[in-house]
């Protein structure tokens, strides 16, 4: 019994050192649990990168079904954009048809089926709206995938045409593009000094106020660390979530039995080969801790008394055995 207090009391412990983290820093340490995580000296080109991210993708099986969450009237206008069959084009209005000026007040809006409407009302914040973005693109044909620095979350569709990703920023309406305004994927844009090769391409009149250069979300330094999301299978994220929704399950705690069980795909990160040494072994710690915690907990309770587990107490079947004797 004193065993199972004192782990009862480690947990305790635990639960509350963990509620005392910021939101960001509890999301920075779940993201090393369940990310891959490369370093630069691994990733020779954006096609093996690609390739490696590819090897285990969870896609959407019906991206038609979709359907359901968006707004009938934009979709209408956006059939036509697909239509003429340009990448570009139809990434664009895309991100025309959001919400605008965003007050990022909600962040990570409580259900994906409501990701849209929100959005459109200029609810959530970058995630939310880059999440948006990508349920029309998927419907649409697009091939996308979700990118993350370490504040910030763009989307990539991959262009038909020149066989290249090109990144779109949904929040804020916006694209980097070399000198010649081209499009640029995530990973050319790390590895330049962006506002000197690069420049911003505005898709919407936006705030006139937005200052790119300055924004944190594109910091020089966000980009030692780029994540990619490993999926896009939101449709059963969104059914399995709906599910844990019900039984009254903080989203946190829902995050985390989806990405453990593997519906919601993690990350494939890159990052420096100096950050990537020292994440493998936070990572590793990590693991190694929750490991045991699990072992720790899960001895515990097959050492309960054996009365919490249904038998008899020890002096009933004394009593039984005496009388029998006699």
């Amino acid at each position: 019994m004193r065993f199972f207090t004192l782990v009862l009391a480690l947990d305790v412990v635990l639960v509350v050192f963990l509620a005392q983290l910021t939101v960001d820093h509890q999301v920075y340490l779940r993201n090393i649990v369940f990310s891959s995580i490369l370093a630069d000296h691994e990733v020779a080109s954006e096609a093996e990168l690609d390739q490696r991210l590819a090897e285990d993708f969870r896609d959407e099986t019906a991206p038609q079904d979709l359907a359901k969450y968006l707004d009938a009237a934009k979709l209408g206008r956006l059939r036509i954009a697909a239509a003429a069959q340009d990448d570009d084009a139809l990434a664009v209005a895309v991100t025309r048809e959001l919400g605008q000026h965003a007050d990022s007040a909600i962040c990570g809006i409580e259900s994906l089926g409501r990701m849209v409407q929100d959005t459109a009302r200029g609810l959530g914040c970058c995630s939310d709206f880059s999440k948006a973005w990508i349920f029309y693109a998927r419907h649409l044909g697009l091939k996308v995938r979700e990118t993350y620095s370490m504040t910030h979350t763009t989307v990539e569709y991959f262009e038909r045409r020149s066989g290249n990703w090109h990144m779109i920023d949904p929040l804020n309406h916006l694209q980097i593009v070399d000198q010649h305004g081209l499009a640029q994927s995530q990973f050319n844009i790390r590895g330049q000094d962006l506002f000197s090769e690069f420049e911003v391409s505005m898709k919407l009149p936006g705030d006139p106020g937005f200052d790119a250069i300055h924004y944190v979300g594109y910091a020089q330094t966000q980009y030692a660390t780029l994540m990619w999301k490993k999926g896009v299978n939101y449709l059963q994220i969104e059914y399995w979530d709906s599910l844990l929704r019900a039984i009254w399950l903080p989203k946190p705690l829902r995050q985390l039995v989806l990405l453990a069980s593997g519906i919601q795909p993690g990350w494939l990160m890159l990052t420096t080969n100096t950050l990537a040494f020292y994440l493998r072994i936070l990572q590793a710690v990590l693991l190694a801790s929750a490991a045991l915690l699990l072992g720790v907990n899960a001895l515990a309770l097959w050492r309960l008394p054996k009365r919490f587990r249904g038998s008899k107490p020890v002096s009933a079947r004394s009593d039984a055995g005496a009388k029998s004797s006699a």
